[in-house]
Parts: C-alpha cells; structure tokens; sequence
C-alpha cells in the first residue's frame, strides 16, 4: 500500500476548526480513505496527534512537540497589573481604561483645553497657566506673601500695593499713631492729631502758645509750621505765605556771572521776597560772603517751601 496524495476530505473551514486530514491510497485497484497519523503518534509525550499533526502542551515545541518553549523561562512584565503580555508581539495588550507600554498610565478624558494635557487622569498645565482644565493665569511667586493670585491678577491685602503686592502703603502699621486707609488703589497712612510723617512716627507740635519745643525739632510755637492753622499763629508773621523763591528771580535782572554770593542771594530778605521776619537793614556784606549782622535770626516761612 503506498501513499498515492494527500486531499482534504472535509471542507477548508472544516479543516481549519478540527484539523482532521485524510490519506488516498490505493489498493488492488480501489481507493479508500484511511486516518493520516504523525511521525511521533505520542508527540514525545508532551503533546497530542490531531489529523497527522503534533499539537504541543504549553511549555513545549516543535515538529513533535519534543523542544522545549524557552519563552516560558523568562519573566515577562506584569504590565503593571493593567494588561497582559502577548508572546507573539512581545508586548503588552492593555486593558480598558489604560494605556503605553507598560499599561500604567491611566487614560485621560478631560478636556484641559489649549493650555494644558490629560496625563493619568489629570491635567498638566503649561508655565504660566493654572487650575483644573489650566484656564487660569498664575500669578508672580511675591503675590502669595501679601495678596492672593485671582486669574492672573495679584489682590493686595490691607496696606500692600503695587503689581505683586510688594509696596507697603503703611509701613510699620502706621507706627499705631494712625489708621491705614485706602483712596483708589493707594493705600497711606491717616495720622492721628500730633503725629506725621509716611509711618506717623514723627511728632509734632501740638501745643503751639508754650514757648516750648514740644517736638524737639528746633522750631517752637509758631515758628512751626505745624501750629500756622491754630489760634494766634493764623496771623502771625512767621506764618504768612511767601512766593516761590524762581518767581522772584523771574522778576529781576539776573546778577553778573562775577557777583558775590551776597549779591546773588540778597533777592531772599528784600520787601515783599520769600521771607518777612528779618529786616534788610541787619544784613551786610563780608569778603563777599554773608554776614548777619547782630546775630540776627534768618528765617523763612516755611509754607513758601511745602
């Protein structure tokens, strides 16, 4: 009996399903169908003889299934719990829900808009961008220690001013000789009565009809200019205003490039110049310098120079 060819008796779908073969052979003149069996019926006892073929357990290779599968002896990865690891591709079929190599990143649904990405179910927003879907403006970092961040725009707390809240508008808090108060944007200091300066920290002359110093700052009563708006020192000499000292000038030939410093500065205790208190007459000039005759004082209003 010899083996004439080799035909599929079922149909190739058949055949693919059940892989059932058959031999044609001929015998005395007849054909007839007879089972096509393996080289290795026992497939080296590590496997199954199905329709003239070997079908290997797992573990196991080959022609008669007599090679072992070296695949198994390695570690493959667990893709991260997320997936499972393909022999064929030698990758990892990730699950629903996940996906990169290694199945660990979590895929991302939200809309981050044109400032920002979804990675592992978050948004990463770009530099300067903020919040939830990244649609907010960041503030500069000096923000945060006197104001809050709101879409960009840096909202000073009491007494800070400035861009980034980094003007202080009270310092010292006002020295607690005042109340911080805010006119617009600005924020500045009210002194209270006998207090003044940016801080409020610097007296001032209160008592105005002692004959003293009371603010230790050389200029008692109502040669203060603080104590012109109260009682008698409304009227007095010392607090009558005085033009600008560049009207004056305005008004007068200049003096010669060569002219002494008495000549050139003479203009200041003239009638009707920036001061009133002090008399022309004790004034003269020596070695062309000042010279105040009889120690007399020269003083100005002050008011001329506010």
């Amino acid at each position: 009996m010899g083996v004439i060819s080799s035909f599929l008796f079922l149909t190739e779908q058949e055949r693919v399903e059940q892989s059932i073969f058959f031999q044609q052979v001929k015998q005395g003149g007849l054909s007839i169908l007879v089972w096509e069996d393996c080289l290795d019926s026992g497939c080296s006892g590590h496997g199954a003889c199905v329709g003239g073929e070997c079908w290997c357990k797992i573990g196991w290779r080959g022609v008669n299934c007599s090679e072992a599968d070296g695949r198994l002896n390695r570690c493959f990865p667990d893709c991260s719990a997320h997936g499972v690891f393909d022999l064929d591709s030698e990758q990892c079929i990730c699950f629903d829900h996940w996906t990169g190599a290694d199945c660990s990143k979590a895929k991302c649904s939200l809309d981050c808009g044109i400032h920002g990405r979804c990675e592992e179910g978050r948004c990463h927003c770009d530099q300067g961008w903020t919040g939830h879907r990244c649609d907010l403006r960041t503030c500069d970092p000096r923000c945060l220690e006197h104001g809050q961040c709101n879409n960009g725009t840096c909202v000073c707390i009491q007494g800070w001013m400035g861009r980034h809240c980094t003007l202080d508008g009270c310092p010292k808090s006002c020295s607690s000789h005042g109340q911080c108060n805010k006119d617009g944007s600005i924020w500045s200091c009210r002194c209270h009565e006998g207090w003044g300066g940016r801080d409020c920290s610097v007296p001032q002359e209160t008592e105005c009809e002692d004959n003293i110093d009371n603010d230790e700052d050389g200029l008692p009563d109502c040669a203060d200019s603080e104590c012109c708006h109260k009682g008698k020192c409304q009227d007095n000499l010392m607090c009558m205003s005085s033009p600008d000292p560049l009207d004056i000038l305005l008004r007068k030939q200049p003096p010669a490039v060569t002219a002494s410093f008495y000549q050139k500065m003479k203009f200041l205790i003239e009638e009707q110049s920036v001061q009133s208190y002090a008399h022309k007459d004790e004034y003269s000039e020596r070695y062309g310098d000042k010279f105040v005759a009889n120690f007399s004082p020269f003083l100005c209003s002050t008011d001329s120079f506010l």
